[in-house]
């Protein structure tokens, strides 16, 4: 199954053709039963619900401009292709239609899902006027490669239509985690909400930084690995990441020590510079490495998202003046700032909750499977 889905691929992307001798390429107007261009919308009878969804675009359900209630211009099956703006965005349609000017509409013996799949990998062929635009003249110059029956149609367009509806499922969580972990955030960092938590429970202090921080300088340790401070993924091995730093290996014996838990400063605030470390290794001695006064009263996982949070860079940049000149994170200034935070046990329940949604979140990005395969 998985060598004949690869082989799919590789024809629709048109890789194997002089291996695949049972697949016809033919011009796309040949095998239509008609190719139209979109008209102008008859605003009298066009309504905001109705039965027949008038279409400017083939970008799914963000194209319907309106609804018609007892007229449609194209029975489905169909396949829109956007002429203007999304230049070949291809869609196959389930519903009968009307689409307006610059989608072109086309019918066909063809299964729908594969005609649509196969229209998108190709390169779009672009009228010469200065302006991306496509016409049922180029349209129908498209060649395409068609499989020997219909019914190998039918399996290669259901496989493509049951992975775009993958898609859109996990498109739409990652936006529902992505809104709920905004809430989240705003939640547990705002200084609004930390005045309430305050003042309603006992469990949450509020302390300057320089009585919950210290900062540490531990040097002499060349054998540990050297780690790069990254925005999104916190302190990593140098050699994971992609950019190629040159540095003196001669000077590494001065470089500071970070532990697991700990924290380095490397970038100006309003982008974001504390990164979290979960690994042992030894930083650029530019950078300020920093622990907790006492780690038996602080969970790094929690602070980790606070120094991540909006709120946190918001409030940095009205200690930290001059950033925006060039300017980085002064740490002594960082030290002038007040905090409210809970109990270590709260803390710890907080990350929890906050990485639960980041997990998701990279789950629904990473389950684009049809991108993985194409």
């Amino acid at each position: 199954m998985v060598s004949y889905i690869h082989q799919i691929v590789n024809v629709i992307h048109f890789n194997y053709f002089n291996q695949v001798i049972s697949w016809e390429q033919r011009k796309l107007g040949d095998e239509c039963l008609e190719i139209i261009a979109g008209g102008d919308v008859d605003k009298i009878k066009l309504k905001e619900n109705g039965k027949y969804p008038v279409l400017a675009n083939a970008l799914s359900d963000k194209g319907i401009v309106g609804y018609y209630d007892d007229y449609y211009r194209v029975k489905a099956p169909a396949v829109t292709v956007t002429g203007r703006g999304d230049v070949g965005h291809a869609q196959a349609r389930k519903v009968n239609f009307t689409p307006v000017v610059r989608l072109l509409s086309l019918t066909s013996k063809h299964d729908v899902d594969f005609l649509a799949e196969a229209i998108n990998q190709k390169d779009t062929i672009l009228e010469s006027t200065g302006i991306p635009q496509l016409t049922v003249p180029k349209l129908a110059s498209y060649r395409i490669y068609f499989p020997p029956t219909f019914d190998e149609e039918l399996r290669i367009g259901k496989y493509f239509s049951t992975l775009d509806n993958l898609i859109t499922l996990h498109q739409r969580k990652y936006f529902n985690a992505m809104n709920i972990k905004k809430i989240a955030l705003l939640k547990f960092f705002s200084t609004l909400s930390h005045e309430i938590y305050r003042q309603f429970t006992n469990s949450w202090e509020q302390r300057k930084a320089k009585e919950l921080f210290v900062a540490t300088a531990d040097k002499g340790h060349p054998e540990l690995p050297v780690l790069s401070a990254t925005q999104d993924r916190g302190m990593i091995r140098r050699d994971e990441n992609s950019i190629n730093v040159y540095h003196d290996k001669k000077n590494e014996a001065g470089y500071k020590r970070v532990l697991p838990g700990q924290f380095v400063i490397h970038l100006r605030s309003f982008q974001g510079g504390f990164a979290h470390s979960t690994i042992e290794g030894i930083t650029s001695p530019a950078y300020t490495v920093f622990d907790f006064s006492d780690t038996t009263k602080h969970d790094s996982e929690y602070w980790k998202h606070v120094f991540t949070s909006k709120e946190f860079i918001q409030r940095l940049e009205t200690v930290t003046y001059g950033i925006r000149d060039g300017r980085s994170i002064s740490y002594n200034e960082f030290l002038t700032m007040e905090f409210i935070y809970p109990s270590k046990k709260e803390q710890t329940e907080i990350a929890r909750y906050l990485n639960g949604l980041d997990t998701l979140i990279t789950l629904h990005q990473h389950e684009n499977l049809k991108g993985g395969l194409l």
